[in-house]
């Protein structure tokens, strides 16, 4: 085997090492030991950027570069080649540093040095006490092996964030669960009892202030049921199927009190969904078409003409277009007796089954729901 074809086969197999590191001190370590036996430079180093000091900090380094150098500096800007070479961005090939304007140290034993960037990572020096210790070809693989090595830190820092977000992910599943167990016993709990001393009270007399007694109650009732909804939505949806949306329109509308409200269905989609989530979703918007509007409101059900979802419109007063931004905000309600979270309920169920939704007018002059981006895989041809 020839030289070449040996510094291409360490070049391969340190990749695949470099892939495979955990840490960027893994990374720099390979590329060191890498570097030394490809470009047959036993003194190498990397410094990697560090934002707390605003300098490049040594990292990982060959025994001899230990040797060679001692305790290896932390470059600064405008202290070094290393420096000026990390800001430009291009490598460079010194064969004697003593000539360069900006060396380090004017003491230092080193004559011929590689310095390859590694983009804003850092840069990996290959250092050696002779002149002419290398050529083109040696500049050439080291490039190389830089580019590899920069893909090495990426991917480690990507899965670092990924990590990092999977654990506030479990904190806040965490939290969710604490509050879903507070909204459940701590609220629920002394509610009960204070709708027992209600019916208690009426036994004895009967007053308006207890009639308001009991509607504040029932208030609290809708309002802990839709903050546990809101709050269970967001999560994962764990399994979806087949869902013909006629027939759960049909069924949501027998579960709203809709007293002389009309459904209109005009659509025969089969949809791939949470049933139960589209279900709320669907009962949310009739509950909302209904109680803003008067009591002979029409809801109609249609496809939408992108042929990827569908709307839920009325005929009632509409939304004014001032407040299209903030009606899935939570607390956002002009009902004086509303929760203000059914809207957000819906758009969280959206958000969860990775569709859109937007508000707009309908027909009528009434509100319009158009819910888009649906797998519609399970439609019948």
């Amino acid at each position: 085997m020839s030289n070449k074809e040996h510094q291409l086969e360490v070049l391969n197999q340190a990749t695949r090492e470099l892939m495979a590191s955990e840490s960027r001190k893994e990374v720099a370590n390979t590329a060191v030991e890498a570097a030394r036996d490809i470009l047959e430079l036993e003194a190498n180093a990397i410094h990697l950027y560090d934002g707390e000091v605003s300098g490049l900090v040594p990292v990982a380094q060959t025994d001899v570069a230990n040797e060679l150098i001692g305790d290896p500096p932390t470059f600064t800007e405008g202290d070094s080649i290393a420096w000026r070479v990390y800001t430009q961005g291009n490598s460079v090939a010194i064969d004697d540093v003593r000539t360069d304007p900006d060396i380090h140290n004017l003491d230092t034993v080193v004559r011929g040095e590689l310095f390859f960037p590694l983009d804003e990572h850092g840069i990996l020096i290959a250092t050696s006490p002779s002149t002419d210790a290398f050529d083109s070809g040696d500049k050439t693989l080291g490039e190389i092996l830089a580019a590899n090595t920069v893909t090495a830190l990426e991917q480690v820092e990507r899965t670092r964030q990924l990590q990092n977000r999977e654990e506030e992910l479990l904190r806040q599943n965490d939290r969710l669960e604490e509050f879903v167990n507070f909204v459940s016993h701590d609220l629920r709990n002394p509610l009960s009892v204070a709708k027992g001393h209600l019916e208690l009270a009426r036994a004895d007399c009967e007053s308006d202030h207890l009639t308001e007694v009991a509607t504040a109650h029932d208030r609290m009732d809708a309002l802990i049921e839709d903050l546990l909804t809101l709050a269970r939505t967001g999560s994962h949806i764990d399994e979806v199927r087949s869902v013909n949306l006629q027939e759960i329109a049909e069924e949501c509308w027998r579960n709203v009190t809709t007293e002389k409200a009309d459904l209109v269905v005009e659509t025969t989609q089969t949809i791939t969904a949470d049933r139960g989530r589209l279900q709320r979703l669907l009962e949310n918007l009739f509950r909302n078409a209904v109680e803003h509007g008067d009591e002979t409101v029409t809801v109609t059900v249609g496809d939408l003409t992108s042929d990827d979802g569908f709307y839920v419109a009325d005929d009632g007063s509409g939304i004014p277009e001032d407040d299209w931004d903030a009606v899935f905000e939570s607390g956002y309600s002009t009902q004086q007796d509303g929760t203000g979270l059914g809207l957000a309920i819906v758009e969280e169920i959206v958000t969860t089954h990775g569709w859109d939704i937007q508000l707009a007018e309908s027909e009528d002059g009434g509100a319009r729901f158009e819910i888009s981006g649906l797998d519609l895989s399970g439609q019948n041809n």
